[in-house]
């Protein structure tokens, strides 16, 4: 998936990225990371449940309160 990232060579406007996000399934701010770990936070979070993101956020919330 990072190569789809790494290929744009041009920035797209949103509309045109928000179709070629439907293609792979992955959220349109994967496209726009601007590192592989971001990316890769944005594409696990987007196949999450809702439960699942809540836990994740709940989890980051306890991290920067630390």
């Amino acid at each position: 998936m990072a190569n789809i990232r790494r290929t744009l060579t041009f920035p797209p406007n949103y509309q045109m990225t928000e179709k070629f996000a439907e293609m792979p399934d992955v959220p349109v701010e994967y496209l726009y990371a601007k590192d592989d770990a971001t990316a890769q936070l944005l594409l696990g979070f987007h196949g999450l449940d809702q439960a699942g993101k809540n836990q994740v956020l709940e989890f980051i919330s306890g991290l920067s309160e630390s």
